[in-house]
């Protein structure tokens, strides 16, 4: 039987993350839950913590959020391709007395819907778009990851998260994504993080210091403000929370984070 972990992180665009442990970890299939607040009428920036049985949104999301007789009254899931370094939207169909209710379909202005052909992996971030006057909840669950979960990251844009659902700072060693990063000694030739900030409604770019000798800065990420000398950045990344990887170097890289915990 697979054990319940109880991992609620409430994220809300407007207010600070939390997390709550209630018990420890103590079987290889246990199972997480993140419980993501949607603001009303704003972009929520989200990731996938777990291992889910399917990587569609109507197994990742399901019926959740809330729908509409059209795409521009729907909720909205977002994905980033980073081949292609566009966006597809989804929508989810309500109201309409057919068998399309309750499931998500590509936002392409095609009737009948076609079916949404996601594909959200743990460690993949997307954007929830709320089209709603009201907060929601949004409830992601799946099997807490057992084995080191890799995610690549190629050249330009990425929509990821740390792919375990626990709270780190984001110069934590257990955070090290700094070890598969390119840095710089200025902030144009380094690899970025970057974050949506909740209460400005815009992003919080970080670049990874490298190559000055210095060691109060290189390996950490700082601020990408202009100033100098850089501010180290200050940001816990909490589970289920979406953000940039952009990498400047040509060639794509491996990032296989280890687990932030002991077991199996």
């Amino acid at each position: 039987m697979k054990r319940l972990i109880p991992i609620l992180a409430a994220m809300a665009m407007a207010a600070p993350f939390a997390l709550t442990h209630a018990e420890s970890v103590t079987s290889v299939n246990a199972v997480g839950m993140v419980r993501i607040s949607i603001a009303p009428n704003q972009l929520t920036f989200v990731s996938l913590p777990f291992v889910t049985a399917g990587s569609g949104l109507d197994e990742v999301i399901g019926n959740q959020l809330t729908g509409g007789g059209n795409s521009g009254t729907s909720d909205r899931i977002i994905v980033f391709n980073e081949q292609t370094q566009s966006y597809t939207a989804y929508w989810k169909v309500s109201g309409t007395g057919t068998s399309f209710d309750g499931k998500w379909h590509i936002d392409d202005e095609v009737f009948p819907p076609n079916p949404e052909n996601a594909n959200i992996q743990t460690g993949v971030g997307f954007w929830v778009e709320s089209r709603n006057s009201a907060a929601q909840d949004l409830i992601i669950s799946g099997e807490v990851p057992s084995e080191v979960v890799e995610i690549t990251l190629p050249e330009g844009l990425k929509q990821i998260g740390f792919p375990y659902p626990v709270e780190l700072d984001v110069n934590s060693p257990n955070f090290d994504i700094n070890q598969v990063a390119t840095g710089a000694g200025n902030s144009g030739s380094s690899d970025r993080l970057i974050f949506w900030n909740a209460d400005a409604q815009s992003y919080v770019p970080l670049w990874l210091v490298d190559g000055t000798g210095n060691e109060t800065f290189d390996g950490f990420w700082h601020y990408d403000d202009e100033t100098f000398p850089p501010t180290r950045a200050e940001i816990t990344v909490k589970p289920g929370m979406g953000f940039w990887f952009e990498r400047r170097n040509s060639q794509s890289i491996d990032w296989g984070s280890p687990k932030p915990y002991p077991w199996p």
